[in-house]
């Protein structure tokens, strides 16, 4: 969990960022909603909207095949992969 108590997963600002952040939007998503999956952890309806929301507009900016990829991809990560991959500069 990250400071303000969601999962680093769902912390990555998923919008303005263009097709590459929203990819990694999904990927993040698909692995915190995986590893969530296996213990009581849960997000609040009010964090859920706002995950929902977010991925909605990232949505927007790239294709289906993408999206798809990018879930399966994080979906099959481990929990070290995943917090690497959230806390790795994505800004090159």
């Amino acid at each position: 969990m990250a400071g303000d108590g969601r999962p680093v997963a769902e912390r990555s600002r998923p919008g303005g960022g263009g097709s590459g952040h929203s990819t990694r939007a999904f990927r993040l998503a698909a692995a915190s909603a995986q590893l969530r999956a296996g213990t009581s952890v849960i997000i609040s309806p009010i964090e859920q909207a706002e995950l929902d929301a977010a991925l909605a507009a990232a949505r927007q900016t790239v294709g289906e095949s993408k999206i798809l990829a990018a879930s399966n991809e994080g979906r099959a990560m481990t929990l070290d992969e995943a917090v690497s991959y959230a806390i790795e500069d994505d800004s090159a």
